[in-house]
């Protein structure tokens, strides 16, 4: 979810994240994100371009907003109580 979530973020401009600014953002090694986004790609939520970085599939897109949406409601109810 975390990954979906950063990928989504860092991508909204050019539609692909750096596999380092998402190591970065997340405060992870770069081997662990390429771990992380393969596993992303077999599941068909994320594309990856060698040199570009990663983005996200429509499944995947659509994911990450349901995570975002979920911890914004979160973020609400902690907020309101």
């Amino acid at each position: 979810e975390n990954y979906l979530k950063a990928i989504y973020a860092l991508s909204r401009g050019s539609g692909m994240a750096s596999m380092g600014a998402l190591a970065s953002e997340l405060g992870v090694t770069p081997g662990t994100v390429t771990t992380m986004v393969r596993r992303l790609t077999q599941g068909g939520l994320a594309r990856y371009e060698k040199y570009a970085g990663v983005g996200l599939t429509p499944a995947g897109k659509k994911a990450a907003l349901s995570v975002v949406r979920r911890h914004r409601l979160i973020e609400t109810q902690r907020q309101s109580n």
